[in-house]
């Protein structure tokens, strides 16, 4: 979407923009009326943001049922809505997808206005593709690669939670160490 990107289907080119149109407009005639839009983005430029904001437009046409939002105000969102006590200090999220493994790291804390103040910080770690998984020795080296990820990032933090997402992480026997 970055750079106008098109994608064939059959015979036909669409652009990434017409692909999230017609994404919504098949949405809106299965469910019919749409009370509230979010759509979360991994790579948050301004411009991706901003585009994807006006193809769901031309489809929903209320601006107030729209949000886009980046994955790490969605993480803050998701957070907010558990107990206090699943997000009391220093929250961190692996998040672990087909392309690569991302650490997402939430401070929680009070300022001198007794107001909560929420930080993401974001570190990118590796491409690491799940077909790695596929056999002992791939498991193994991943294996590793996450233990030495979790220890260059989480060393001498105290921690109220803990969260793993993505395909990545769907088969929990490939990290029997991690």
């Amino acid at each position: 979407m970055e750079n106008d990107g098109v994608a064939r289907i059959g015979e036909d080119d669409y652009k990434a923009t017409d692909l999230v149109k017609i994404f919504f407009q098949t949405l809106l005639e299965k469910y019919g009326n749409i009370d509230f839009v979010t759509v979360v983005v991994r790579r948050n430029t301004e411009n991706i943001l901003s585009k994807i904001k006006n193809a769901v437009k031309q489809v929903i046409r209320d601006d107030k049922k729209i949000k886009v939002s980046t994955y790490s105000e969605a993480f803050v969102s998701f957070l907010k809505q558990q107990a206090p006590s699943y997000y009391d200090g220093t929250v961190g999220l692996f998040d672990f997808t087909e392309k690569a493994l991302t650490y997402y790291e939430l401070i929680r804390y009070k300022g001198d206005d007794d107001i909560v103040y929420w930080k993401v910080n974001t570190k990118d770690y590796l491409a690491l593709p799940l077909d790695l998984l596929s056999g002992d020795a791939g498991k193994k080296v991943c294996d590793n690669l996450l233990i030495n990820f979790a220890k260059d990032t989480m060393t001498e933090k105290d921690y109220s939670n803990i969260i793993l997402a993505g395909l990545g992480f769907v088969d929990s026997s490939s990290y029997r160490e991690f």
